[in-house]
Protein backbone atom coordinates (compact mmCIF):
# COMPACT_ATOMS: atom_id res chain seq x y z
CA UNK A 1 0.00 0.00 0.00
CA UNK A 2 1.04 3.57 -0.62
CA UNK A 3 -0.18 6.77 0.85
CA UNK A 4 0.62 10.35 1.60
CA UNK A 5 0.46 11.50 5.20
CA UNK A 6 0.09 15.26 5.70
CA UNK A 7 2.61 16.82 8.08
CA UNK A 8 2.52 20.10 9.98
CA UNK A 9 4.78 22.91 8.79
CA UNK A 10 8.35 22.03 9.67
CA UNK A 11 11.78 22.00 8.01
CA UNK A 12 11.45 19.16 5.49
CA UNK A 13 15.17 18.86 4.84
CA UNK A 14 15.94 18.56 8.56
CA UNK A 15 13.25 15.90 9.01
CA UNK A 16 14.54 13.82 6.10
CA UNK A 17 18.16 14.12 7.25
CA UNK A 18 17.36 13.18 10.85
CA UNK A 19 15.26 10.20 9.79
CA UNK A 20 18.17 8.85 7.76
CA UNK A 21 21.16 9.85 9.89
CA UNK A 22 19.74 9.02 13.32
CA UNK A 23 17.39 6.14 12.55
CA UNK A 24 18.49 4.78 9.14
CA UNK A 25 15.01 5.40 7.75
CA UNK A 26 14.89 6.53 4.14
CA UNK A 27 11.45 7.82 3.20
CA UNK A 28 10.27 10.56 0.83
CA UNK A 29 9.34 13.87 2.45
CA UNK A 30 7.45 15.77 -0.24
CA UNK A 31 6.54 19.43 -0.50
CA UNK A 32 3.55 19.94 -2.79
CA UNK A 33 1.18 22.88 -3.22
CA UNK A 34 2.69 24.58 -0.19
CA UNK A 35 2.11 21.57 2.05
CA UNK A 36 4.36 18.86 3.42
CA UNK A 37 3.72 15.11 3.16
CA UNK A 38 5.39 11.88 4.15
CA UNK A 39 5.08 9.25 1.41
CA UNK A 40 4.47 5.85 2.94
CA UNK A 41 5.05 2.80 0.73
CA UNK A 42 4.76 -0.53 2.52
CA UNK A 43 6.07 -3.59 0.73
CA UNK A 44 5.91 -7.31 1.51
CA UNK A 45 9.36 -7.25 3.05
CA UNK A 46 8.49 -4.52 5.59
CA UNK A 47 7.81 -5.93 9.03
CA UNK A 48 5.25 -4.72 11.58
CA UNK A 49 8.18 -3.80 13.85
CA UNK A 50 9.59 -1.51 11.16
CA UNK A 51 6.25 0.26 10.84
CA UNK A 52 6.03 0.67 14.62
CA UNK A 53 9.54 2.13 14.61
CA UNK A 54 8.55 4.65 11.92
CA UNK A 55 5.50 5.72 13.95
CA UNK A 56 7.50 6.06 17.16
CA UNK A 57 10.27 8.03 15.46
CA UNK A 58 7.84 10.31 13.63
CA UNK A 59 6.02 11.13 16.88
CA UNK A 60 9.34 12.06 18.48
CA UNK A 61 10.58 14.15 15.55
CA UNK A 62 7.26 15.94 15.01
CA UNK A 63 7.29 16.99 18.66
CA UNK A 64 10.86 18.23 18.37
CA UNK A 65 10.55 20.01 15.01
CA UNK A 66 7.05 21.52 15.18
Amino acid sequence: KRGFVPLPPLPAKVLKERLYEEYHIEIPVIEWAGKLFLRISVQGYNTPDELETLLRVMRRLLNELS
